[in-house]
């Protein structure tokens, strides 16, 4: 089984970089997570969760631990929301992270005004032109 680790360099204290890269050289392993969604094993998630910097991180928003998504990708726009407005920012990051429409992704980034979750959607679409 995996989970899923959110590193957000824009919420860590003090902010990142955009498109910086978080390394943990230490404690009991080296790990690299770069911006948005990180598929991890279940055990290097628990493994995060007891390193001594993670409550930290995880205070300001800068990582999240969670389930990966078991369900499908709103890729056909007929059946997906006009906007991502009537969402609150988790339940928007988490519609975000199952979308692999591109086209569908960028209409949502042209209506959208929190900062939050724009960058939520420019870091998945760059995901995903990308790849």
């Amino acid at each position: 089984m995996t989970k899923i680790v959110v590193y957000r360099p824009e919420a860590c204290s003090p902010p990142r970089g955009r498109n910086s890269v978080l390394k943990i050289d230490d404690y009991p392993w080296r790990v690299s997570f770069n911006p948005g969604d990180n598929s991890v094993p279940d055990e290097d998630a628990e493994r995060l969760a007891e390193h001594p910097d993670f409550k930290r991180y995880e205070a300001h928003g800068g990582l999240t631990i969670k389930d990966a998504p078991e369900e499908s990708s709103p890729s056909d726009s007929s059946t997906a929301p006009e906007n991502l407005s009537q969402l609150n920012t988790d339940e928007a990051e988490g519609l975000i992270g199952k979308t692999d429409n591109v086209g569908l992704l960028q209409k949502w980034l042209a209506a959208e005004t929190r900062k939050t979750t724009r960058a939520d959607l420019e870091r998945r679409i760059n995901a995903l032109t990308e790849a």
